[in-house]
């Protein structure tokens, strides 16, 4: 109890502060029924600032957020104290004007229990590829930039006049390439971005060219003496069209006491891979977490390398159709859908990190 009340007290001196730009999510039986279906996304409805996936010209990169016409932030703590009244139009549908929509506060002792028990997911690799893909459209390939701020403690002037060479993804990080070095942003479990637009509080980067402007928040930004091709294995991302299958069926074989749900994880492997691709190729696959790569059959091991690649694309799709969590199997889920019991949900492997999974129909070697 003390740990989560302390915990509450730092995530609202950060807001205080201005430095912790988004908030966890809640949960969706806080807001209007109506305007909420079973997977916690907004239907079309005028709604207040501070819903999970709100149309806000913002661009929330998490697994599940949506990106259509107008982008979207997650909601924040503050959402509980000030209601802001936007609209959210989904794809095919058009609304005009806006409503207020005022929601009541809930009572102090059942927020504190919600806001302990709330959690973040980092983005994965297909999130960073959309993200890719937005800048790519503007066109700002051999694009010179004009203007640099933010609070990161790179060095910004030495952007100042350089032409950007390319945008690339590698797993979870977006790269802003130049001639001889590279800008890496990795959004953490609170990052976001936008473009052509500014949120109140300091981006922690800000790239302005002639026409468009680049806005990151609370991400992590490093600057690499080194062009992005000489740091980047490009075969070990599972985005990449140069991705390659026995490379990584052959650093599963150099890790034998390894478990599957860290060699999930294991970015060297399957850069890009993360908690939501895990939990959900594992139950695809029927393969037990725990696990020991050792003890796996090489059928089943190279099973798991082809259907983490196609699970990447099918992330890809359903993110992009705003559908991603209707197709999760596993992933936050309580009851195993093939064998209708309920799942184990354990914190497992080295990192710690949440696994869903079925005892029944997931087999464990070794």
């Amino acid at each position: 109890m003390l740990r989560a009340l302390l915990f509450n007290a730092l995530v609202f001196f950060h807001i205080l502060i201005g430095q912790l730009d988004d908030g966890n999510h809640l949960p969706a039986y806080l807001f209007r029924p109506a305007a909420i279906d079973n997977v916690g996304d907004i239907r079309p409805a005028r709604i207040g600032l501070g819903f999970d996936n709100v149309a806000f010209k913002s661009q929330d990169i998490f697994p599940g957020s949506r990106s259509n016409g107008n982008h979207e932030i997650p909601h924040s703590f503050l959402s509980l104290m000030f209601y802001i009244s936007v609209t959210r139009m989904m794809p095919g549908e058009r609304e005009e004007g806006g409503a207020k929509s005022f929601l009541p506060l809930p009572p102090l002792a059942h927020f504190w229990q919600v806001v302990g028990k709330t959690k973040r997911t980092m983005p994965e690799g297909p999130s960073i590829f959309i993200l890719r893909e937005a800048v790519e459209e503007l066109g700002l390939k051999g694009k010179v930039v004009r203007h640099v701020e933010g609070t990161s403690q790179i060095d910004k002037d030495r952007l100042m006049g350089e032409k950007v060479i390319d945008f690339r993804s590698w797993g979870k990080h977006f790269l802003v390439c130049f001639k001889d070095f590279t800008i890496r942003i990795h959004f953490m479990l609170f990052g976001s971005y936008l473009i052509n637009e500014q949120k109140k509080t300091p981006p922690r980067l800000s790239l302005v060219f002639d026409k468009h402007e680049l806005n990151f928040y609370t991400s992590s930004v490093q600057l690499i003496d080194q062009p992005a091709d000489e740091i980047y294995d490009w075969s070990a991302d599972i985005m990449s069209n140069t991705w390659k299958p026995a490379a990584a069926f052959r650093k599963l074989k150099e890790k034998p006491k390894m478990l599957a749900c860290d060699a999930l994880l294991d970015q060297d492997i399957f850069a890009g891979s993360g908690n939501i691709i895990k939990n959900e190729v594992l139950f695809r696959i029927r393969l037990h977490p725990l696990s020991k790569l050792g003890d796996i059959p090489d059928a089943k091991l190279k099973e798991l390398v082809k259907e983490t690649r196609n699970y990447a694309f099918d992330f890809l799709e359903w993110k992009k159709e705003f559908t991603l969590k209707k197709h999760w199997l596993a992933h936050t889920k309580k009851i195993c859908p093939r064998c209708d019991i309920p799942f184990h949900k354990e914190y497992l492997g080295r990192t710690k990190r949440r696994s869903y999974f079925c005892e029944n129909c997931q087999r464990r070697y070794g």
